[in-house]
């Protein structure tokens, strides 16, 4: 029976946020690994983090790993491959830590489509975001292995001619939304339930 593995990508260091980490940003009243642990929560067979090296509080059921200190996703995306072993017939699903309103049904959709075309990646509209992405792990493999240093997930996902994945139909606000500045953390801040109850929670 193939297996599914969840890897979250919670490397970044919030340069242009002041060097925040990015995992320990609370929306809503919550961290966002916290969130993002919640969409993964029963939907896979193990969940790995990969933390760049910071150290982060997760449950113990949770396996973290560190990268090699290279910059960007595909050193959490080697990190896991090394960690998950020779398994070949497996399927990983990746998401950034930065992505606090994840769909519901992310995990099942994208490694179903993964599982029959060998990569999948997420969509909303004209945007597109690699990071959160799903291979069949021999495929991942075969394109980390060929990739050069200048690579990154978009490259590895067209090279493996990667399926789209599009919830423009599925929702009225951009579930893949992700934190880089800080008009960002107020734009999503706002679409985050208050933890008092209010409506949406206040501009920063």
């Amino acid at each position: 029976m193939t297996k599914t593995f969840g890897v979250i990508l919670a490397g970044g260091s919030g340069t242009r946020l002041g060097g925040v980490r990015k995992a320990d940003i609370r929306i809503g009243g919550q961290r966002l690994l916290d969130r993002v642990l919640m969409v993964f929560d029963g939907q896979v067979d193990h969940l790995i983090v990969s933390t760049g090296g910071f150290d982060l509080a997760t449950p113990k059921a949770v396996q973290v790993v560190a990268d090699r200190g290279g910059s960007g996703p595909l050193e959490g995306m080697r990190a896991a491959c090394e960690t998950l072993g020779p398994e070949a017939a497996e399927i990983v699903v990746f998401a950034a830590v930065d992505a606090p309103f994840l769909p519901s049904d992310y995990v099942r959709r994208i490694a179903s489509t993964a599982g029959d075309r060998g990569a999948a990646f997420a969509a909303y509209g004209e945007s597109f975001y690699p990071t959160n992405s799903a291979w069949r792990l021999e495929t991942l493999r075969k394109q980390l292995a060929a990739c050069k240093p200048d690579d990154g997930p978009k490259v590895l996902l067209r090279k493996a001619s990667a399926s789209r994945l599009d919830w423009k139909d599925q929702s009225g606000h951009d579930p893949f939304a992700n934190l880089n500045t800080l008009a960002d953390l107020i734009a999503l801040q706002r679409r985050a339930p208050d933890p008092f109850g209010n409506q949406s929670a206040p501009a920063l």
